[in-house]
């Protein structure tokens, strides 16, 4: 009994996600890409655009905004690889891959575009978990879907 009660408690310790929702028709296609097993889906809107760091000298980076503080309005599923805390109502610090601007002005030859994100825009994404050295890591948007 007593490990039962321990691997439960060390299983609520490390879920990265707390609150997990089941998909949707809507998420579907976003949160199937979480499937990664360092990723995580969510709903998020975006609070504040961050300002540019010195790390993004030489990138795209330096000319158009990569980072957003998200709001996490949902969480609906988890890669078993996923940890790093994302929980309902938190905000979280993300850097998107491919700017916060419309992908058509920043990538004109990309094969599919995003529309770019304002401050208190709602979107489905797939958060990625990647490696940095000297931290925990960062979370990274590949694409989104914007809620309208």
């Amino acid at each position: 009994m007593f490990k039962f009660l321990l691997s439960l408690a060390l299983v609520l310790i490390f879920s990265g996600c707390s609150t997990l929702h089941p998909q949707t028709k809507h998420q579907a296609s976003t949160a199937s890409k979480a499937d990664n097993s360092m990723s995580c889906s969510v709903k998020g809107r975006v609070k504040a655009i961050l300002p540019y760091e010195n790390s993004d000298s030489g990138t795209v980076c330096a000319i158009h905004h990569c980072r957003a503080l998200i709001e996490i309005i949902a969480v609906y599923n988890k890669g078993g690889s996923f940890t790093m805390s994302v929980n309902e109502g938190e905000a979280v610090t993300v850097r998107f891959m491919y700017t916060l601007n419309d992908t058509r002005k920043v990538y004109p030859d990309m094969k599919t575009h995003f529309p770019g994100l304002k401050m208190g825009n709602v979107f489905t994404a797939a958060l990625h978990q990647r490696l940095k050295m000297a931290t925990d890591g960062e979370l990274v948007i590949e694409d989104y879907q914007l809620v309208k």
